[in-house]
């Protein structure tokens, strides 16, 4: 919202935006990526060493110990989950074109309620999901 305000408020940064919002932009991924190595670090120097007997004998080495994957293919497989959400969203917002425009909406709203709210119902159902996938049942 950064970058807009200065837009709307008509500040002096006006006419900076891409400059501001790039700026905004880094400082955001340096403040998410600086707790990461220590998140990461302690997770694993406080992993239990007796394992549960719930998870199934494909998730865990002949000794008993749970399989952990390797950083590299976590991150990966971050960065393409990433990419293919934003051909769905892109594709979802293409989709929505038609119907927005039917109803008068502005953009903005289509973008900060419509969007936001189907894209948050979709998590939350992911999410039950696989809550319930092993207890609800």
């Amino acid at each position: 919202m950064l970058p807009a305000l200065t837009s709307a408020l008509h500040i002096p940064a006006r006419g900076h935006e891409l400059t501001l919002s790039r700026v905004t932009a880094v400082a955001l991924l340096i403040v998410f990526g600086l707790p990461l190595p220590a998140a990461l670090s302690r997770q694993s120097a406080s992993a239990p060493q007796d394992q549960d007997d719930s998870a199934g004998p494909e998730q865990q080495d002949a000794d008993g110990t749970a399989r952990e994957w390797p950083l590299w293919l976590s991150i990966g497989l971050l960065d393409v989950a990433g990419v293919g959400a934003a051909f769905a969203s892109e594709g979802f917002v293409t989709a929505l074109t038609p119907a927005i425009g039917a109803l008068h909406l502005s953009q903005t709203f289509a973008g900060l309620v419509v969007v936001a709210i189907a894209g948050n119902a979709v998590e939350n159902v992911v999410g039950i999901r696989l809550h319930c996938s092993s207890s609800c049942w």
